[in-house]
């Protein structure tokens, strides 16, 4: 998407939760939006808001990463992209296949060597 299109979207998203300010997946598309602009903190506030609505919402981790590692983050990141929302059992990690590859593509990353990971 071309940068006027995704401003565009940014402002329609923030209308559309002005309205409504109880819609966790406008709040994430938001977010995405705004991590491509490369307006990070905007978009960190914006998950805050979409995790106080939904926190077992595992594709808000996800997308918190992405910012992470968009801010050159990496260590950030793996850890959001290993959090596993409260009430969720360990069998189902294997359905979020592109968290755990990213997860996967983070620590072979040039620079996070240290990175410790919780399985």
């Amino acid at each position: 998407m071309c940068q006027g299109r995704q401003e565009e979207a940014v402002e329609l998203l923030k209308q559309e939760l002005v309205l409504d300010p109880l819609r966790p997946l406008e709040y994430m598309y938001l977010a995405q939006n705004l991590r491509d602009l490369g307006r990070y903190q905007e978009a960190h506030v914006a998950l805050g808001k979409a995790l106080d609505l939904n926190p077992n919402q595992m594709m808000i981790y996800e997308i918190r990463g992405e910012v992470y590692l968009a801010q050159g983050r990496p260590q950030e990141a793996l850890a959001e992209m290993e959090k596993e929302p409260e009430g969720w059992p360990r069998s189902w990690q294997g359905a979020c296949l592109p968290r755990a590859w990213t997860a996967s593509r983070i620590r072979r990353s040039p620079g996070t060597s240290d990175v410790t990971t919780s399985g």
